[in-house]
């Protein structure tokens, strides 16, 4: 046995040894050119463009993807070696694109190409190698085709660590207005500890519009291919070609355009966009961890819910074992015994209510960060679920939708579906979050949707050597909430500075809530506030500095922990200014003080809430012996709608309805009497918004009162006008100013 151990440490040091990656041979970049500038596809044939898009930057006159993927055995000896049957998949991935240039934009745009030209991981008894072709052609308006030297002309940028990676920047030379560039990615995969999961062919276009797009896929008969077209994408027609394997082909022409849709606001390409979700499964393959629900070799399109379903209860079943090993080390489960026991003696009428939440809360507190690889979204609810359930309480693990995944009749795999845990009578819901939620908060995301809980009999081992959970399934509902939740309370007092009048100084307190609570807890964020605040909700008087004292394993780095520590206190002036910034979209002349009261993360103390004082130029500007107050920008910054928005063609997911309301008072110097411009205060209310300002001057102060309220979590790209209708309204004010006249 010893010898045959140390075959195996000797063979694992070669194969280490042995890490390297070769560059794609001249003779395979050849084949790969000729292969795709080969193709007889008619819509590379074409070069005209429609005269309704003459004036566009570019057009993509044709798009094209091929896939060709074989997934064979591994050889006996493999198999003996390391107990498997593992294999590997050879696939490639081909993406044509011939765009028409129409300005210096596209120009700029299209006149180079970075790519990775090859990536390989190695290790003893397996390794996955890619590598990269690219070929460019320029098409000049008399249909002269010339041909770009990629070889030549690449420039490696950097290369990887330990030469596993070759990055390349392409610069395309004689490029100009009015000529087609015709170019394509050709990857060469080898992958042996990866399967080709949820790929994505869009049918919808991005910027520029696609006049015809088409997919095709060569498949082999050891895989298994799992497939949905969803949103109006089309259908793969399928066929087999001599050798066994599946052909699936699709195309489709003017796809769907949305502009800018990486700073879009509400879209959920999941519920809205046109694609095909594809992936490639090694199935046969022992070498990957598959639920008992795993579907065999073959083509499977459209697979039910259900199915996915038991995946995600496979997969979570799998964590069992490890979620209970770090539920909590010896010393910290003492500890924890000892904490819920001192909670029952203080609150001698507790319910199992409360006791739920004090244990979540506790779990919460001592959960490591994700970058710790066994602490993950499943062994969140599964060692959570395990405490519960180890002091007498029930509860039940969970699968929930995401309004921006799938709806659950359309689930694609189990990656569309969130782990939680219920309990309380399915009254909480524990989703593994960030550190600034209070256990069994609802994100924006699931309200309103399905979720499904199920209560373990048992965690059952089957006969594939995957794990299934035996117990009843639940359909629920999770709760939606309204904008009364979901709300943003801002008081704001401003005065002028004696010494500068063109300077303001604005004290700002702020109460938030629900959702809106959560898009700004990431930017007040301080451990040490975090911390305190939830150990003073648990009533534990040991401070986090004590317990890494108590730990071998910390003790040793206690002084690195102080010194941290006190470069966040330091660099935590510079997270509040952030704040002040994202309000005002200005930076602050002087930061003066603020407080923190709560960060929002117990129960006891559910809203964030801080105050903040500091000095702001830019708002008041001087007319003569009278000064221009732009009044509307004390509300805060307005979202503004985009060209896009106007003529929305998806749409909007809002996730929560919420209200902002901005309280503002001005103490207006002595000497000065207020002009208010007719027409200042506005009302703009309909079926999915409202919008209402007032602005009055009275015993010497300016007071203005906004309140922006978004009615629905949806909004149908219809009637998305009602939203533009409002945010108009906000802008409208934003930009109004007030006179202070000289007496």
């Amino acid at each position: 046995m010893k010898k045959f151990l140390w075959i195996i440490m000797l063979l694992g040091s070669w194969g280490a040894m042995e890490s390297y990656a070769q560059d794609v041979t001249w003779q395979e970049a050849l084949e790969a050119r000729n292969e795709v500038w080969g193709w007889e596809l008619p819509a590379f044939q074409n070069y005209d463009v429609p005269e309704a898009y003459r004036n566009e930057s570019a057009v993509i006159l044709a798009k094209h993807r091929s896939i060709e993927a074989t997934g064979k055995k591994s050889s006996g000896w493999r198999a003996f070696m390391t107990g498997n049957n593992a294999g590997k998949l050879f696939y490639t991935d081909v993406q044509r694109e011939m765009v028409k240039i129409n300005d210096q934009t596209a120009l700029d745009r299209y006149s180079d190409l970075s790519f990775v030209s090859r990536r390989e991981a190695r290790a003893f008894m397996y390794s996955d190698k890619i590598k990269t072709v690219v070929g460019v052609r320029i098409i000049k308006p008399d249909h002269q085709i010339l041909e770009v030297n990629v070889d030549q002309n690449a420039v490696s940028v950097t290369e990887g660590k330990n030469n596993e990676e070759a990055f390349k920047k392409l610069a395309i030379p004689d490029l100009q207005v009015g000529d087609i560039l015709d170019y394509f990615y050709y990857r060469i995969l080898e992958l042996e500890t990866e399967n080709i999961r949820d790929y994505m062919f869009p049918f919808y276009t991005v910027d520029a519009p696609v006049l015809s797009y088409s997919v095709h896929c060569e498949l082999g008969q050891y895989l298994t291919v799992e497939y949905r077209s969803i949103n109006g994408a089309p259908s793969f027609v399928s066929s087999m070609d001599e050798a066994g394997n599946v052909i699936l082909d699709a195309e489709a022409k003017d796809l769907l355009r949305v502009d800018d849709l990486d700073n879009q606001r509400w879209v959920s390409i999941y519920r809205d966009l046109p694609m095909i979700r594809f992936s490639v499964l090694q199935n046969d393959s022992r070498f990957f961890y598959k639920p008992a629900s795993a579907r065999s070799r073959g083509v499977y399109k459209d697979v039910k819910a259900d199915l996915i379903l038991q995946d995600a209860m496979g997969y979570l079943a799998a964590q069992q074992n490890t979620a209970q090993f770090i539920v909590y080390e010896r010393r910290a489960k003492a500890r924890f015994e000892e904490d819920v026991e001192n909670f029952k003696q203080q609150h001698p009428t507790w319910t199992d209510r409360d006791l739920i939440t004090y244990i979540a809360l506790h779990h919460h507190l001592y959960w490591k960060p994700q970058l710790f690889f066994y602490y993950n979204p499943q062994t969140y609810v599964l060692s959570l679920y395990e405490l519960l359930k180890n002091n007498g309480l029930k509860a039940k693990l969970g699968f929930a939708n995401s309004q921006l995944m799938a709806p659950f009749g359309e689930l694609f795999d189990c990656t569309d579906l969130v782990y939680c845990l219920t309990a309380a009578q399915d009254s909480l819901i524990f989703f593994p979050g960030e550190r600034y939620m209070i256990p069994g908060e609802v994100p924006a995301c699931y309200e309103g949707e399905p979720l499904h809980a199920i209560a373990p009999q048992e965690f059952k081992p089957t006969s594939t050597n995957a794990v299934t959970i035996v117990g009843l399934m639940d359909s629920l509902q999770i709760p939606a909430y309204g904008p009364e939740q979901n709300q943003t309370i801002t008081r704001l007092e401003a005065s002028f500075s004696d010494e500068n009048p063109m300077l303001l100084r604005i004290h700002r307190s702020a109460t938030r809530t629900g959702e809106v609570k959560r898009e700004m807890q990431p930017y007040l964020f301080l451990f040490e506030i975090w911390d305190r605040e939830l150990r003073e909700y648990l009533s534990i008087d040991r401070t986090y500095l004590q317990e890494q004292e108590e730990n071998k394993s910390t003790r040793k780095k206690l002084e690195e922990t102080r010194n941290e520590l006190q470069k966040q206190q330091e660099e935590y002036v510079d997270q509040v200014k952030q704040e002040i910034y994202i309000f005002h979209q200005a930076e602050p002349r002087e930061l003066i003080d603020y407080t923190i009261h709560h960060l929002g993360v117990t129960p006891d103390y559910p809203a964030l809430e801080y105050e903040m004082t500091y000095t702001l130029e830019g708002l008041v500007k001087k007319a003569g012996n009278n000064l221009i107050l732009d009044v509307g920008k004390l509300i805060g910054t307005q979202y503004v709608p985009t060209a896009y928005d106007r003529k929305r063609n998806t749409n909007a997911y809002i996730g929560s309805p919420l209200t902002v309301r901005d309280t503002v008072s001005v103490a207006i110097p002595e000497g000065y009497e207020v002009r208010i411009p007719e027409g200042i205060n506005s009302l703009v209310d309909n079926e999915y918004g409202r919008y209402a300002s007032s602005v009055r001057w009275e015993d010497g102060q300016l007071k203005v009162i906004s309140e922006k309220i978004y009615k629905r979590p949806f909004v149908p790209k219809e009637q998305f006008g009602n939203m533009v209708e409002m945010l108009d309204a906000a802008n409208a004010f934003y930009g109004k100013s007030v006179v202070l006249e000289k007496r």
